[in-house]
Parts: C-alpha cells; structure tokens; sequence
C-alpha cells in the first residue's frame, strides 16, 4: 500500500507532477491540433475552436464522471483495503462503454441538429470528436487505479506517448502526405487525437492486468458491483454536469465572440489555445490533491488536509511566478505562433476581418497574456480547493456553486457589455477575471465552512462507519 498522509510541498509534488505532465500531454494535443489548424487555413482554427469546445464540454463530463473512481481508489488505499481498490475502476469502465450509447446517436443525428451543412468544418470536427469520445471517457477511468494510490508516473509514461502519436499523425492527416495520407484538414485532427487515446487505453489495460497486479489487488475481480457502481455515479455525477456546464459556457461565451465581430472570435480562439496549454498545471494539481486528501480523510487523518492546501498555495506560486516570466520574455513568439502564418491564412484572415490592421490584433494578444497570467493564477488557487472538496464528496455544491458562477459571473455580463453594445476585446477579458476571481472566493469560503469534514461516501451501506472525524 502507498501511504499518502503528510501533505508537504514534497510529497504533493511528487504525486501531482507526473499528474501535470500527463495533463500537459493532453492539452498539447489540443494545442497542436490547433498550432497546425491555423496554418492550414482561418475557417478551420475558428471552427476547433467553436465546436471543439462544444465536443470538449460533452467529453469532459464523461471524464470526470468516470474519472472519480479515483476517489473511492484513494480512500481505499487511505483505509489499507487494497483488494478493493480496482473494484471502482471497473465499476467506471463499464460506465465507460456504456457511453457508446450516448456518443454514436451525438456523432451522427447531433451533429445534423446543431450544424447540419452549413458549417462543414464545425460539423467535420464535432462528428469525429464524438466518435472518439468514449476513448477519452475509459482512460480515466483505468487511470484511477494508479492516480488514487499516488502512482502517477505510469500515466506521465502513458500521455506523453499518446501525445507523440498525435503530433506525429497531425500534420500527416491535416495537409496530407504525398498521397499516402489524404488531407483531411480539421477531421484529421480529430482522428490523429483518437489513435492516440486508443494506443494510451490499450497499454493501460494490459498494465492493471499483469499478475502482480492481479495477486496484490485483485484486479482480475471484474464482478459489477452494483452497490459501488451507485456511490460512484453519486459522488460523480455532480462534478461531470458541472465540467459539463462550465465548458458549455465557455463554448456560449466563444459564439458571443463570433458575434461580435471575426476578430473577436479570432484573437478569443488564440487566446483560449493559449489557457488549454496553461491550464495543465492546475488541473494536474487539482489530481493531486484528490489522491492526497482522499488518502488523509480515509485513514481519518482529516487535520493534515489544511497541511495539503497550504503546500498547494506555494506550489501555485511557483508555478505562476515562471508563467509570468515566460510570457514576459517570449510573449512576442507566442503570439508570432498564431499569427506569422503562410499567405493562405492571412488572406483568408483579411478577407474576414476587412482593414483591421495585423497590428492591432498582435497587441490584443499580447496584452492577453497579461489577462491569462492573472486568470491562471486565480484558477490554480481555485483548483485546489475544488480537489478538496472532490476527494470528499462535496461535489453538489461543486455543481450548484460552478453552474451559478458561469452563467451569471461570466455569460451573463459579456452579452450586456460586450455582445449588446459591441464593445472591445478588452472588456471580455476584465470578465474573464472577474468570473475567476470570484468562483475561487466562493470555494474558499466552504472550505472554510468545513460541512465537507462530515461528508462520508464509502460504504454506504455496507459499513456505517465514518471516515471523517466531527473535529479538524
């Protein structure tokens, strides 16, 4: 059994490093898919841009519902019952396949509802992002087994090679390759992102079987537990609506942009392409803390978790402190990354946009960066509340508080003072702050609260013991 109990700046590293590396894996196969995409022409970068988000708001859901396996693997292992520990990660992939149900019918009749042929692109990138979807919904549910026990560097090995796949296949399958490939354009991004997750679900597999995994923790029991399977959905199903929500919204805030203006749209695309490579570090954080404190409130060692936030405080200002420097002395390549693309595209570009002068929008981007550095600041610390809460089942008011904040905090205030009077770019960013700035307000204070401390989800019924003492 691994033991995860101190919560120092140490221990958290090194359970969330390996964490982040594999979720900078991810988010740069998002990042290329759309470093290649502008290149190969402006209609087809908006478009990931536009129905990606949407795709991403519906995949993210089933991921984080089948991902929370890892809280039940965590406060297993907390509690020394490792023969238990792959039962939920079991429970959850068979959630998993189960979502072929929902994402053939999206692939096929959503994506004639939502764009039928008017948005080739749009509806090229969404079909083909649905069909891979429950890819992307199995891994994290096998994932679980290593994650909840601190063992991240196997899904660090894992994300890094599924992403060398993507970016080996990217350019093959965007712009073809001397016949050999087709030029798929936006649909090959799609397709060179789902070989990879397949390739990263098949290794995955073959690992939790292996013998020595098999005599230790049981994990040839495949038996569905449909007692497990239920505290899993409950504790899951709060925080996938809310990723699903809080997604969507930005997917709403990005067609908000497209009506207001191309450039709007357009600089909205970089800059989020800019967020998804940063945010990694919060999310894998965010990981980490799950495994941690999931640990500690299973061994009922709940008075250690502040412990945990306070080294998570000072990781996040590390982490901040070298974005702030990179995006002072690179901004200008990172925003040349986007815009210094070949003929076609600025065409392209131009023609949608009128006169705007190039000039105009690589400052708006630049001073982006500065909105970005403060926006990922804000959503590190909120991060790491929002896995505290997670790891103890707090995950209705994660729903409730999240679906409030983006469509009243955000949403909201950009159509009255950006979309009604079509004001400037500068305005949606102040929003995007203010959005941030209080959703991570609203987390601090029920932490604060404590009524997380009493929450007890394990074995509900079979053992009504609980797992969380009444003081801290």
């Amino acid at each position: 059994m691994t033991q995860i109990q101190t919560g120092s700046i140490r221990d958290l590293w090194k359970i969330s490093f390996p964490l982040m590396i594999s979720f900078f894996s991810l988010m740069l196969m998002l990042f290329v898919d759309r470093l290649f995409l502008s290149h190969y022409s402006a209609d087809a970068f908006n478009a990931s841009a536009k129905a990606g988000t949407l795709a991403w708001s519906i995949i993210a859901g089933w991921m984080t519902l089948c991902g929370m396996a890892e809280v039940f693997v965590a406060q297993f292992n907390g509690a020394g019952q490792i023969k238990k520990l792959a039962r939920p990660v079991w429970q959850m992939v068979y959630l998993a396949l189960f979502s072929f149900a929902f994402f053939i019918p999206a692939s096929t009749i959503g994506t004639k509802l939502i764009y039928g042929s008017s948005h080739p692109n749009e509806s090229l990138y969404f079909f083909w992002m649905m069909i891979t979807g429950p890819l992307s919904a199995v891994f994290p549910a096998l994932g679980a087994f290593y994650i909840g026990q601190g063992r991240t560097s196997v899904i660090t090995y894992l994300a890094i090679f599924g992403n060398t796949i993507n970016i080996i296949l990217d350019p093959l399958f965007i712009f073809g390759y001397g016949g050999i490939f087709p030029e798929l354009g936006v649909a090959g991004a799609a397709v060179a992102t789902g070989i990879g997750s397949l390739v990263q679900v098949g290794i995955i597999v073959y690992l939790i079987l292996q013998k020595k995994h098999r005599e230790k923790y049981n994990t040839h029991d495949l038996s569905f537990d449909w007692q497990l399977f239920k505290n899993c959905l409950k504790v899951g199903v709060s925080p996938a609506f809310f990723v699903v929500l809080e997604v969507l919204g930005w997917a709403v805030f990005y067609h908000m942009m497209a009506l207001v203006s191309p450039m709007h749209i357009f600089i909205s695309s970089i800059l989020q392409s800019i967020v998804i490579l940063a945010i990694f570090f919060p999310m894998g954080l965010e990981k980490g803390m799950i495994a941690v404190t999931g640990n500690m409130i299973g061994a009922k060692n709940i008075d250690r978790v502040k412990t945990a936030l306070r080294s998570a405080f000072i990781i996040v200002g590390g982490y901040v402190a070298l974005m702030g420097i990179a995006f002072v002395f690179f901004g200008d390549w990172i925003a040349h990354a986007f815009l210094a693309n070949s003929s076609q595209v600025e065409a392209s570009v131009a023609e949608q946009m009128g006169n705007i002068d190039p000039n105009l929008i690589f400052s708006t981007v630049k001073t982006g960066l500065i909105f970005i550095f403060v926006y990922i600041t804000f959503e590190s610390l909120r991060w790491v509340i929002n896995g505290i809460l997670t790891a103890a089942g707090d995950t209705n008011f994660l729903l409730y508080s999240g679906f409030l904040s983006i469509w009243l905090l955000m949403l909201t205030p950009t159509y009255f003072f950006v979309v009604k009077p079509k004001a400037s770019m500068m305005n949606a960013l102040y929003i995007w702050l203010f959005y941030s700035f209080s959703s991570f307000l609203i987390l601090y204070f029920r932490y604060r609260y404590g009524k997380w401390k009493k929450i007890d989800i394990m074995h509900k019924k079979e053992e009504k013991v609980s797992t969380v003492p009444e003081q801290a």
